[in-house]
C-alpha cells in the first residue's frame, strides 16, 4: 500500500536555478507532528513505490512527480506544473525544526 502525504511547505535555498530552490519537503502527520523530508529523499521514496505527495489545490489533490531538467537532474514538481517547480514554490516555507 502507497503511503500518501500532503506537502504544506518546503525549505528553499535562494539559488537562482528555481529547478535547485526546493531543498525539502514537509506537512503535518496525521498525529499532528511535522515531518520533511530533503528533495533526494522524496525523490528516492516516489521511485520505491511506498510513498506519494501530493499538494492541495482548491481543494483537490494534485500529485507531485519526478521531472527531470534539460540537464537531467531530477526535482520535484506537482502534475500541473510546466516546466518549474511553481506549486512547490508557492507553499509557506518551514524551518526543519518545525
Amino acid at each position: 500500500m502507497i503511503l500518501k502525504h500532503e506537502v504544506s511547505s518546503i525549505m528553499r535555498d535562494d539559488r537562482s536555478n528555481p529547478f535547485e530552490r526546493v531543498v525539502a519537503i514537509g506537512g503535518k502527520s496525521p498525529d499532528g507532528s511535522y515531518w520533511h523530508l530533503s528533495q533526494k529523499n522524496a525523490i528516492e521514496a516516489i521511485k520505491s513505490g511506498a510513498h506519494s505527495f501530493y499538494v492541495k489545490v482548491a481543494g483537490r489533490r494534485v500529485g507531485i512527480v519526478i521531472a527531470r531538467n534539460s540537464f537531467y537532474c531530477e526535482f520535484l514538481k506537482s502534475e500541473t506544473d510546466g516546466d518549474l517547480p511553481l506549486r512547490l514554490l508557492d507553499l509557506p516555507q518551514r524551518s526543519p525544526a518545525g
